[in-house]
């Protein structure tokens, strides 16, 4: 098993403490999310994703949460995401803030929802 010590990603505005260390095996879940905002609601799923973001880097277990626009399509939104274990993940699916989010994010994107592709290291 592969196994890395690394310090959570977070902005300047949040400190790294003890807290946000972790060490990572080749049994964290990382994944990416993908959705298209509807003509015209770019900007409001800009807003709520910035919003989710800083209370998903809050919780435990989270190692990185980071969103994304595509370069020259500004309706197309990744969110790439990482989570120490299952149990991480389990507790982020689970959260208030998510459950608003998507019921939000619902009435703004095309489609029934986020694309979830999930991912493995290449490393270890």
């Amino acid at each position: 098993m592969h196994v890395l010590t690394a310090t959570i990603l977070r902005p300047p505005s949040q400190p790294h403490t003890d807290a946000h260390r972790y060490t990572l095996t080749s049994m964290t879940k990382s994944l990416y999310a993908e959705f298209t905002a509807l003509p015209g609601k770019e900007q409001r799923v800009s807003e709520i994703l910035q919003i989710l973001a800083a209370r998903v880097r809050e919780e435990e277990g989270n190692v990185a949460f980071q969103p994304f626009t595509h370069a020259t399509e500004p309706r197309r939104f990744f969110v790439f995401e990482e989570y120490v274990d299952d149990r991480a993940f389990e507790t982020h699916i689970s959260a208030e803030h998510g459950t608003q989010f998507n019921a939000e994010l619902a009435t703004l994107i095309e489609g029934d929802g986020s694309d979830l592709t999930w991912l493995a290291s290449i490393e270890g």
